[in-house]
């Protein structure tokens, strides 16, 4: 990738340069190796993404007439995403806690794999899950216009991001 600055001013203490390489930064995040900050970065918003749209689908499920064994239904996968979410969100905080507090030895003892494997099975699970949920809810989930929608469109624009590829 090339990026082109043009006439950009910044305080120095905000500006670093990606070609030098000697680094004598001090803060912790320029010390993080690139690619699993990238994965952490990205799957972070997932997680965020994630969240809006299981509240998306409650909000749905709450003002839509549904028939009582549909909404049953539906509701369960909710309940389902919702828990894997959960889960999936304490996992991955937990890693990159870790990550931080022994950045050194972690990255130098297989972090970096543990990073993506961890982002890329989440990703996949949650993006399964929420393409179940969202083949359940009918034609009002298909509306261009409405939060739901754009929020399953993030998920899979998000989803598809190269960081979360096999290398």
């Amino acid at each position: 990738h090339t990026i082109f600055v043009t006439a950009l001013e910044g305080s120095p203490e905000y500006i670093f340069d990606l070609g030098c390489s000697e680094r004598s930064y001090i803060a912790q995040s320029f010390r993080y190796a690139f690619i699993p900050f990238a994965q952490v970065s990205f799957f972070s918003v997932f997680l965020g993404i994630a969240a809006r749209f299981i509240e998306e689908c409650e909000t749905l499920l709450s003002t839509k007439s549904w028939g009582a064994g549909r909404l049953e239904h539906c509701q369960q996968a909710l309940v389902q995403s919702a828990t894997i979410l959960t889960l999936a969100r304490a996992e991955f905080y937990e890693l990159l806690q870790r990550s931080w507090d022994e950045m050194e030895s972690f990255f130098s003892s297989g972090g970096t794999e543990q990073i993506a494997a961890l982002t890329r099975t989440q990703l996949s699970t949650f993006t399964a899950l929420a393409l179940s949920l969202f083949s359940t809810l009918g034609m009002k989930a298909l509306s261009e216009g409405t939060a739901l929608n754009r929020c399953w469109r993030d998920l899979q624009t998000v989803g598809q991001h190269v960081v979360f590829q096999p290398s």
